[in-house]
């Protein structure tokens, strides 16, 4: 503990009671920061649950809430388990994509996420329509649900890109995905030789081909290179290589997360 500056006119005695004071005054914010955080960590837990999420799909279509609102709670649809989306809690987020007025991309991506099937011809007409703000939304959530059409026509515009640039701007897409062409996509890059641009130029570079790596460990089911450090980037790459000759006939993706 840091002691508090005191003036050498002070007596012991006030040095003792200036000590104890600040000593008591820290043990206090440590045990009130305590308190908070466990009161944060229980409420969130009791969050983790149907009615919850029912009621977070009620909110984003609430027409007595501004745009902003309902967008964040769209944007955290994607933290909850699938298992947590009842049917009603599904409707809702239909219900959403049928009218225009209240649409939210994050309803969107839901819903392909959770591969709700009977969202398909309402998501082809967004793609069809002028609906510009929504449009690429409803193509990577039919991708997301296996639809051919979708697929191809989401990786022929990535195809139109330098694989390093389109990776760059489209990894959290491709990821989202998740289609034997995102893999195809990552494994590719697993030769690049191109780095990563740093926030400092004291920094060293990281390798595209790492973050290619990162990429299938989290759409693949038991992939077998998780958490690397930087430092070890060559080999994490190495062995990822390595697995896929092996695997690449018998791998498993992991839909049953967002």
């Amino acid at each position: 503990m840091k002691r508090p500056f005191l003036e050498k006119s002070t007596t012991k005695y006030q040095q003792s009671c200036m000590y104890k004071f600040v000593y008591y005054k820290e043990i206090k914010s440590i045990l009130l920061f305590g308190l908070l955080m466990f009161v944060y960590s229980h409420s969130f837990a009791q969050t983790k649950n149907e009615s919850y999420v029912l009621k977070l799909t009620n909110f984003i279509n609430d027409t007595t809430l501004n745009y902003t609102d309902r967008n964040y709670y769209s944007e955290q649809l994607k933290y909850y388990e699938f298992k947590l989306y009842s049917v009603e809690s599904k409707n809702n987020l239909l219900n959403n994509i049928k009218n225009i007025q209240i649409c939210q991309n994050g309803c969107i991506l839901e819903i392909g996420a959770l591969n709700i099937i009977s969202s398909k011809k309402i998501l082809q007409a967004i793609i069809d329509s002028n609906l510009v703000e929504y449009k690429d939304a409803a193509l990577i959530a039919l991708s997301r649900m296996g639809e051919k059409k979708a697929i191809n026509m989401f990786f022929s515009k990535l195809n139109k890109m330098h694989p390093e640039a389109a990776f760059r701007q489209y990894y959290k897409e491709i990821e989202y995905i998740k289609q034997p062409e995102c893999i195809n996509f990552f494994v590719k890059l697993l030769d690049s030789n191109a780095l990563n641009e740093m926030p400092k130029e004291t920094m060293k570079p990281t390798k595209l081909a790492a973050d290619a790596v990162r990429c299938l460990s989290r759409v693949i089911f038991n992939f077998p290179v998780k958490y690397f450090y930087d430092n070890d980037e060559d080999y994490a790459i190495k062995q990822a290589k390595k697995w896929w000759i092996k695997n690449k006939n018998t791998y498993k993706i992991n839909r049953n997360v967002y």
